[in-house]
Order: structure tokens, then sequence, then C-alpha cells
């Protein structure tokens, strides 16, 4: 029962009315549970499978899962529903199934040793040629956006594999690749120094980009903004004024001004102005920092052609990159990195005879099966192979097979006196 008390006027003069109510059925709408909503993973034959992401309340965003799917053969484009790319930066309004999928590894080429002879003592020079990268690859955009000014105009976008890619007009670095070079096609946006940010997630991703003016934003996987490019008004938010061509974090709000910000703060979405920034929390509050002409962080102070439309072709330039060097199992030592994606490795020792080389690799990040199809040579220590006692160079670079050696009286020397010293043996 509840009783209900009118209080009013009629023909001008006051009234009370006094009337109970009965209601005879439980009120359960507020308690009623939102409906669960359900997102699956189809990895259409890769390995692991991710676990099925359910969301109770409103606004949950899906997390990409970690590590990215396998598949012997193939490599990984990202996950899609239908022919889109999964933005994971929207919420879940509905159930969903994220397919992942796949573009065939070219396998039409062979990677390249040389010289593949060496002595059995090992410590030889060697360098490695990976086939040039040919394959066609399936990545889409699943978000874009335009930055501009007279002079300066570029894009941003993320793709399907979870890299923020630029191109365009790079003279403050805003696109993010450590350069200020110019870029036609896209490149890959630099992911944070893990040097300087050491809690950076192994399985870090972009998930929303935004491009200013001269500058970029973006929101990572950590829930943490990062920001590249012109800074003349702070706009990048990471405390100072410096330029950067690669991302840094944009710093949280001051607990000391903001007492109740939450301690799992996170940003949820960022867009870049003409020369300040905007970012959402997940405390429901707007933050800004930059320029503030005209009022435009709102805290209260001012202190070619085409008619119609035609992710354009986009090429992707995704090298080998190895990552490491084995012979018969045995990791090489002494891996540097040289010109492009090669590198230099000095052999382990080993028993006369020929060996398998296995050779580990990445492309856009992602881990591929080693390549096995390399073989070397192990001589005899009486015997030098046909380099003359100049040592051998095996060096990676893409498409191209790098032979080098350097004649080096003091490499001649070392090399006679270490056969002087087997023969003695």
């Amino acid at each position: 029962p509840a009783a209900i008390l009118i209080t009013g006027r009629q023909d001008g003069q006051p009234f009370t009315r006094s009337i109970t109510y009965t209601v005879d059925q439980t009120l359960t709408r507020d308690a009623e549970p939102r409906s669960t909503l359900t997102v699956r993973f189809d990895t259409c034959g890769g390995n692991p499978e991710p676990a099925d992401q359910n969301f109770t309340t409103p606004y949950g965003r899906v997390k990409r899962p970690s590590p990215n799917p396998a598949r012997e053969g193939f490599l990984f484009d990202g996950w899609f529903t239908g022919q889109v790319a999964y933005d994971f930066s929207r919420p879940v309004t509905k159930d969903l199934t994220l397919t992942a999928r796949w573009s065939p590894a070219n396998r039409n080429t062979k990677w390249s040793i040389s010289p593949d002879k060496g002595s059995q003592l090992g410590g030889e020079s060697t360098t490695i040629t990976p086939p040039p990268d040919s394959t066609k690859r399936g990545i889409r955009f699943s978000q874009v956006s335009g930055g501009e000014d007279d002079d300066h105009g570029f894009s941003l976008a993320v793709g399907s594999d979870g890299n923020a890619y630029a191109w365009g007009n790079n003279t403050y670095g805003q696109l993010g690749d450590g350069t200020t070079t110019n870029r036609y096609t896209p490149v890959i946006v630099k992911q944070p120094d893990r040097q300087t940010y050491p809690d950076l997630p192994k399985d870090f991703t972009y998930v929303q980009v935004s491009a200013g003016y001269d500058f970029s934003l973006a929101l990572g996987s950590d829930g943490n903004a990062y920001a590249w490019g012109d800074n003349t008004y702070g706009q990048l938010g990471d405390g100072t004024t410096t330029n950067r061509y690669t991302p840094v974090r944009v710093k949280t709000p001051d607990r000391s001004k903001y007492p109740d910000l939450p301690e799992d703060f996170t940003y949820m979405q960022v867009s870049g102005g003409y020369w300040h920034s905007l970012a959402i929390g997940n405390d429901g509050n707007a933050y800004a920092w930059g320029n503030n002409n005209d009022g435009r962080l709102g805290d209260g102070t001012t202190s070619g052609s085409k008619a119609n439309p035609v992710p354009v072709p986009v090429v992707f330039p995704l090298p080998p990159v190895i990552t490491g060097v084995r012979f018969d199992q045995t990791a090489a030592s002494g891996l540097t990195r040289g010109d492009g994606n090669s590198v230099s490795v000095l052999t382990p020792a080993h028993q006369p005879g020929t060996v398998t080389v296995s050779v580990d690799y990445t492309i856009g990040g992602s881990a591929q099966q080693p390549d096995t199809s390399l073989k070397y040579t192990y001589l005899s220590a009486g015997m030098l192979p046909q380099a003359g006692g100049e040592g051998i160079l095996l060096a990676l670079a893409t498409g191209t097979i790098s032979m080098g050696g350097v004649l080096a009286s003091r490499r001649h020397r070392r090399e006679t006196h270490r056969l002087l010293y087997a023969s003695h043996e």
C-alpha cells in the first residue's frame, strides 16, 4: 500500500486530497539484469582459439585476443566481420562473431646463405638473404583519420593487424616512423619505446587514431593515449614542448588536482584539434591539453579531385625481420643489424659436415614459422674456404643478396694461428 497526497487549486481555492494505492505486483524492473552480449572468435583453422568474451555492462569493448592465431602456410591479416576489419574502439551493442582472415604465405622464392661453408671451429661472420616480400596481404583498415593544413596534409589509419599506419607529409614527424621523410604509401607507426615504458604490454596494439594539425594521437590497447609530431603548444601532452618523431605517452590527469580520479584511470577516446588535443576518460570526463586560444580547452580560461568516390590501393611494406639464427639448433652469437634488414652473426663451432640453418623471423611484428631451407657446410679445421681466409659474411637483406668480406691482415693472422693450433693438437 502507498499513501498519495495531492494538493492543488480549483476555482481559485486550494484543496488537499489523500488517497491510497496498492501495488499488487512486485516491482522488478530495476532488478532485471541486462542481457549478456557475447563475442565469439572463429580462427578458420588457426590456433590458439580465443575464449568467448561476455559483456553485461553497456559500452564494453572487445579486447583484442593475444597472441594472434597462427596457421601453417598463412599470414594472419586480422579479425573481421564479413569483409570489414573490426574496429576494437567501438562498444559492443550486439552478439558478434569475429572471423580470422588469412593470406597465403609466399613460398615461391627462396632464402639464400652465402658463402655456405666455413671452419668447424666456428666464429665465422655469416650473411643470410631472405626472399623479397611479394606476398599479397589481406590487411584492411578498420579506422582512418585525416589531418591537414595548407602544406602538411597527412593521413592515419588503424590496420586489422593492430598496427597504426600513416602516410603523407612528415615535416614534424607526424607519421611516427622516426623520420621527417614524406611518405606516399602507408608506413607502420612505431610502437612506444619499451625501454621508456617498461610496462608496455607484449601484445600492445593501437585501437584508435586521430590526426591533428601536424601532430597525431592514438589510443593504445593498454588504455594510455600516445602522441607524436609537432609539440609547439604542448599538444602531445607529455609535459614538454619538444617535437616527437615516435609515439610518447600522454600524461594522465594530475591526481593532486583531481583527487577523485579512479585508480584504474584509462583513456577511452582521443581527438586531435588544431593545436590542442581532447580525450575522454573512463571516469566519463573530458580532458584537454595544448593551445588554449579562444578557450578551446574548456577550462573556463583563454590563458587532382574526384567528383565521385573512388585502405585507394594500399601498399604494405612488410619485409621479413630476422630475430634469431640457429645452426643445427645451436644459436648463433653476435647478431648485429646492418642496413635495411640485414644481420651479421657468428657461426657456432660444430663437427665437420652439412647442417640446417634455422632462421627465426617476423613479418609485420607477427612471428612466422622458422625458415629451414638453408644449409651450411662445416669444413675440417685443416681446410680453408675459398674466401682465402677473409671470413664469411652472412647478410640478410630483403630482395637482394649482399656478400661481403674485408681483407684484413689481423683476420688472416688469427685464422693462421687457429689452424696451427689445431694441427698441433
